[in-house]
């Protein structure tokens, strides 16, 4: 929570005001057979993006609010998470996975978060000579404006390749490709 006595002086027509964010995560893992697990993570943010409204309503109203700015209407709340199932066989591996996290979704505990997105991703690996070479590739689709308030549209298709080879304890071989390709679909105003 900003301390809203900390700047000494705050212009009046300033859009900066004092913020308070309560956020809570889980995740969990399990292995359903031998070769089988999933896994999957939750987070919720709740944010009061102008801590003075609760003073303002406290001071001039003289009624009690509880502890919680879900009554304020500057407040907002939003969740991101995300699933995976696993496959392993022996040397071979493979990983789908969604991610989703919502449109506005922010945290004071970050500087910078991705939000407006999801992700479907596959992430099939393959390990080979006694462990020594190693081949993982990571695939999916991603796209924004999930609710479809925005002009525009971005839908990403995200492809990558690593390879790694160890042929002793003394030499390390890897190499890694990366390919974003983005298609963007914007539209009018009037649309």
């Amino acid at each position: 929570q900003d301390d809203p006595n900390s700047v000494l002086f705050i212009p009046l027509n300033t859009l900066i005001t004092p913020q308070q964010n309560i956020v809570a995560g889980t995740n969990g893992k399990i292995k359903i057979s031998k070769e089988l697990s999933a896994e999957a993570e939750f987070a919720f943010s709740g944010i009061n993006r102008n801590t003075n409204e609760i003073a303002q309503l406290t001071n001039s109203q003289n009624i009690f609010i509880p502890d919680i700015s879900s009554f304020i209407k500057s407040s907002a709340f939003y969740a991101a998470y995300k699933g995976a199932v696993n496959y392993q066989y022996k040397k071979f591996a493979v990983k789908a996975q969604y991610e989703h996290v919502d449109p506005g979704y922010m945290t004071l505990g970050m500087y910078f978060i991705n939000n407006d997105l999801e992700n479907y991703t596959l992430s099939p690996s393959i390990s080979l000579l006694k462990g020594k070479l190693s081949l993982a590739v990571n695939s999916g689709l991603q796209r924004n404006n999930l609710k479809g308030e925005k002009l525009s549209t971005t839908n990403r298709w995200v492809g990558s390749a690593n390879i790694n080879y160890s042929p002793n304890e003394r030499w390390n071989l890897s190499g890694s490709f990366s390919n974003f390709t983005t298609f963007t679909k914007n539209r009018p105003n009037p649309d």
